[in-house]
C-alpha cells in the first residue's frame, strides 16, 4: 500500500544529521523530506509554527 509520507527534520540537528533525514526518506519511496529551519532535534519544541505549517502543507497537498 502506498501512503504519502513527509519527514520533517530540524535543519540544525546536531544529533542526528539532516544527512541521515535525507536517508530517511530517499528508503521510502515517494517521501518527501521538509527541513525546519532554524530547528534542532526537538523539531516541536524548537519550530513548532513551522513544523505546524510544514503539516498543514502536507495535508492539504
Amino acid at each position: 500500500m502506498d501512503l504519502p509520507v513527509t519527514v520533517c527534520w530540524g535543519e540544525r540537528d546536531t544529533w542526528i544529521p539532516p544527512a541521515k533525514g535525507e536517508e530517511l526518506a530517499s528508503l521510502i519511496p515517494g517521501a518527501r523530506l521538509r527541513t525546519i529551519p532554524d530547528a534542532g532535534h526537538l523539531v516541536p519544541l524548537d519550530a513548532p509554527a513551522r513544523l505546524l505549517a510544514a503539516l498543514l502543507t502536507f495535508l492539504t497537498d
